[in-house]
């Protein structure tokens, strides 16, 4: 297959409980890229250690036998992002000085950079990511052109980008501040939109079994790009692949061929059973209970989802009574309920209880437990893991 794409992209390291490793934007696509059979270059800006490192782990990650060549403008230290856990926000730390470069190419796969800025002049297409959901920068803000332009990013970025609209008139805007032909916009677990000539077309979000969010926005924008720009499909059609590839990848966290990816059966999510109203059951009553409870209220209420959290919503007082009508109240209008569930808190317990009782699904999140103390809630159907971010979209999903 013809070599004709390049990836721009930053080159980070990324650090979480379960690895260690230097990927970013830039390098977890070029390795989705390589694992499709094309050559790949790559140009970005990090240090010679993390240059070596991710060539060395390459091997590791794809099978295939593609290369991908860095075209490094190298810095003087590497920038990390480390995750506590996927969904939470990382630390980023270690990027000093800010680069900029400009470069002539074809086809492109070109993603905002913490560290620099990349003037490309492509002939060909452009699939421009911008990778930050504070100050997202326009296209022509790169001082960029392309000879076709498809924007791909997530609402957050979209109305940091040009403000909070409706989502028909986000994406028209974003299309026109940045002189697009083609806009992909993500919507979490409510799927993605693509606009094209004027005429917008939903594509649907696939379940998966397990979920780790880091780099699936990354997968996303690869797919995207290796369909449109490598396969010439239609923007729709290129976004539907992408969004199963993502569904894979958040389940598997492997770089595979779309032949392989493709040939799984997949099942895309009922749009009418999201939950659109959650109790959040789960003690407080400490200041890491409190910080737990806040940091999943605000996830949820990210992707506009209503949140009843006995803590915001009740308080707290002396008066019993009052205190337990309100909140079994809220459970009776809850759609689902999600449950911080270590240490078998009494009162997240009974909510536990009544919730199944009135044929609610229940999501609870617990990180350690005999299985002789889950015999009630697995023999209920509660939904029980100690992955908080898998267990969170389960929650969103109902189901």
């Amino acid at each position: 297959m013809k070599n004709n794409i390049t990836v721009v992209g930053g080159l980070y390291r990324e650090i979480s409980p379960k690895s260690d490793f230097f990927l970013g934007s830039g390098g977890r696509a070029a390795l989705f890229l390589a694992e499709q059979n094309i050559d790949v270059k790559f140009i970005t800006c990090a240090t010679t250690l993390a240059c070596k490192s991710f060539q060395a782990s390459k091997r590791g990650f794809i099978s295939s036998n593609s290369q991908i060549e860095i075209i490094n403008q190298e810095t003087e230290s590497d920038i990390s992002f480390e995750y506590s856990s996927y969904l939470f926000d990382p630390l980023i730390i270690g990027y000093e000085g800010f680069y900029e470069r400009e470069v002539n190419l074809d086809n492109c796969l070109y993603f905002g950079m913490l560290n620099a800025n990349i003037k490309i002049k492509a002939t060909n297409k452009v699939v421009y990511d911008p990778q930050n959901t504070s100050q997202p920068k326009k296209f022509n803000e790169t001082g960029s052109d392309a000879g076709e332009l498809a924007i791909v990013l997530n609402e957050h970025e979209a109305k940091a980008m040009v403000g909070s609209l409706e989502t028909s008139d986000l994406i028209r805007k974003v299309k026109e501040v940045n002189g697009a032909d083609i806009v992909v916009l993500k919507r979490g677990p409510y799927g993605a939109q693509v606009l094209v000539n004027d005429e917008i077309s939903d594509v649907p979000l696939f379940l998966s079994n397990k979920f780790n969010k880091i780099g699936s926005g990354d997968i996303f924008s690869a797919c995207f790009a290796f369909s449109w720009i490598i396969e010439n499909l239609d923007p729709i059609e290129a976004a539907l692949k992408a969004s199963k590839a993502v569904s894979v990848y958040v389940e598997t966290q492997k770089y595979e061929n779309l032949s392989i990816i493709l040939d799984r059966t997949f099942i895309e999510l009922d749009q009418q059973n999201i939950a659109r109203k959650i109790y959040l059951a789960g003690p407080f009553f400490s200041i890491s209970e409190l910080w737990l409870v806040e940091k999943i209220k605000a996830i949820f209420e990210l992707y506009n989802i209503e949140v009843f959290s006995p803590y915001h919503a009740v308080g707290v007082s002396n008066n019993s009574y009052q205190i337990a009508q309100a909140d079994l109240q809220g459970l009776e209008n809850a759609d689902t309920i999600f449950a911080i569930s270590n240490n078998f808190d009494p009162g997240t317990i009974f909510e536990i209880g009544y919730a199944r009782a009135l044929k609610k699904n229940v999501f609870m999140y617990l990180n350690y437990a005999a299985k002789k103390d889950l015999t009630m809630f697995e023999g209920t159907g509660c939904v029980i893991s100690d992955d908080i971010d898998f267990l969170i979209y389960r929650a969103i999903w109902n189901k």
